[in-house]
């Protein structure tokens, strides 16, 4: 019945073509099967074995574990499903770290095995959501988001597109209630914040996972010369001021007391409380520091912070005596499709207005580009 739904709801049953969607197709089936069948006497933390009838082995049934949220823990102080987003990946997948060894290991990316990760995620969100609504109202609110998640899905979507599609189909059809129980469902399994996919060394696309609850979203900043010689480039001791936009993409819950500090430096801007779906720009000075060598990279950080949703860190390179834009340290967007990683260009315009002076000419890159 599932594997019918699933594959009708995504472009009329031709949607689940790529592996990680037909994994998903798996994992939708197993999901229904226990959510459907459930009940409110049971323990929704409890362990769950899928066709154990098959295999005459109740713990893990005709899976590598049984099903378990991720805090119930065995004899050794380790999961009963110790699986995580990255498990999905060849070149990450490690199942050594549970209460007990797996029934069996097999491929990290053939199908039932990304369903079975993929299963296991969506019964953490569902245990989630019982655990504040009760059983009567977060069990079927979790079945329904995930029918209604896949109505949004692209077609042959990623767990991370899947994810995205349950938290849109929340907002729309419950306002973004308990959409943090939502979000911690995903996190705990590796799907956080920033959770992603990037191009390995290997020339192959692997799994970035992320612990990370969801924040505030740093866009493109503008950067303008505030001292300096005007001649288009980031050159020691020029101080410019940069414009750092933060955007709140929750549905129902505001950022309180936002703020925003870099580093080094020490600059810092308060934005006050960010609404669900809001945002606001700060300007927050930088000076490169006058030692920076020509030709290097400054690597700074901007730490954004609130009080309900805790900080997070967007790490940056600066180009010294370049002209290009600043470029991500690290890719921490977390919002990447099927493809590689996307290059983050959050320095998306330069503005160069000249409002210093030139007593200091002999220490700008310009003037000495025979030192490179």
């Amino acid at each position: 019945m599932t594997h019918g739904l699933s594959n009708r709801l995504h472009a009329n049953g031709s949607g689940l073509a790529s592996n990680e969607s037909g994994g998903m197709g798996e994992g939708w089936s197993d999901y229904y099967a226990r959510a459907l069948r459930s009940n409110a006497g049971e323990d929704v933390d409890g362990l769950y074995a899928s066709g154990g009838y098959v295999t005459k082995n109740y713990y893990a049934g005709i899976r590598r574990f049984p099903y378990a949220v991720r805090s119930n823990i065995g004899p050794n102080g380790k999961p009963h499903n110790p699986t995580t987003f990255a498990d999905t990946d060849p070149a990450q997948i490690n199942l050594s770290d549970g209460a007990f060894a797996p029934a069996f290991v097999g491929a990290a990316n053939e199908v039932h095995n990304i369903g079975d990760i993929w299963c296991n995620i969506l019964l953490e969100m569902r245990a989630k959501l019982v655990h504040a609504l009760g059983f009567a109202t977060g069990n079927p609110r979790s079945i329904q988001i995930v029918t209604d998640g896949m109505k949004l899905d692209p077609v042959n979507p990623t767990m991370i597109n899947a994810r995205d599609s349950i938290l849109a189909a929340n907002c729309a059809g419950f306002a973004g209630a308990n959409e943090l129980d939502i979000w911690e469902g995903f996190r705990i399994h590796g799907m956080g914040f920033r959770a992603g996919y990037q191009l390995g060394g290997d020339g192959s696309v692997h799994v970035l996972e992320s612990y990370d609850g969801p924040n505030l979203t740093l866009g493109a900043i503008n950067a303008t010369e505030i001292s300096g010689n005007g001649n288009g480039q980031f050159d020691p001791g020029e101080t410019f001021s940069l414009s750092i936009p933060l955007s709140n993409t929750l549905c129902s819950t505001s950022a309180v007391s936002a703020s925003a500090t870099l580093s080094p430096g020490g600059g810092s801007a308060n934005y006050g409380t960010i609404a669900a779906g809001g945002n606001g720009t700060q300007a927050i000075n930088f000076t490169i520091p006058a030692s920076a060598a020509c030709g290097s990279a400054v690597q700074i950080s901007i730490t954004v912070n609130s009080t309900n949703l805790g900080p997070i860190i967007y790490t940056y390179t600066l180009p010294i005596g370049q002209a290009a834009a600043l470029t991500p340290y690290e890719n921490f967007d977390g919002r990447h499709g099927a493809g590689a990683a996307q290059r983050l260009d959050h320095i998306a315009h330069r503005r160069r207005s000249w409002l210093g002076n030139h007593r200091h000419k002999s220490r700008y890159c310009s003037q000495r580009r025979h030192h490179w």
